[in-house]
């Protein structure tokens, strides 16, 4: 019987991981698809455990629980997180529109040259990153519950597999007893 659970856990679990990334994707949580690639799951001791190889804050688990917002002095986030802000960014098409300065106008007043946008450099792109990063550390935000989520769609579809591995199992020990 437990080599069975073991096969019936990892039909359950492959399904679950396929409606996870088809609902991820479905609520627009996609955009590198290192998120998606990075789940994983294995059996141990009749229990499926999953997870993700990215940190809790930056992976499933943050953004299906959420992140509180911090309160006191400015966050400073790491070289890590504002990496991968900017990744995100570039993979969304999110340009940051910089504008020149007054100074670099030399006097001639907004009208003729201060609209114009610079050019969009790295550093640029990694300033607006980090301009993100903190918003995200300041303010917080709410989870998708996406765990959940797919894990409702799916509740009955793995209680009848489970009930059916159970029926499966008693008719063959019933079986056993009845042909001795």
């Amino acid at each position: 019987m437990l080599e069975k659970n073991k096969e019936l856990l990892e039909k359950i679990a492959v399904y679950y991981i396929a409606q996870l990334k088809a609902d991820l994707k479905e609520e627009g949580h996609y955009a590198t698809g290192r998120l998606e690639k990075s789940i994983y799951h294995f059996i141990k001791d009749n229990e499926i455990v999953f997870g993700s190889t990215y940190t809790n804050e930056e992976g499933l688990l943050g953004l299906t629980e959420g992140r509180e917002a911090k309160a006191g002095k400015k966050p400073n986030p790491k070289g890590e997180f504002v990496k991968h802000v900017e990744d995100w960014m570039r993979k969304r098409g999110m340009q940051p529109q910089v504008r020149r300065e007054k100074s670099s106008i030399k006097g001639k007043g907004m009208r003729s040259r201060g609209g114009r946008f610079r050019k969009v450099t790295p550093s640029i792109r990694r300033k607006a990153a980090y301009a993100v990063a903190i918003g995200i550390l300041r303010g917080g935000y709410t989870g998708s519950k996406t765990i959940e989520k797919s894990y409702r769609k799916l509740e009955s579809r793995i209680d009848a597999d489970i009930l059916e591995a159970y029926k499966k199992h008693l008719e063959e020990e019933v079986n056993k007893i009845t042909l001795k």
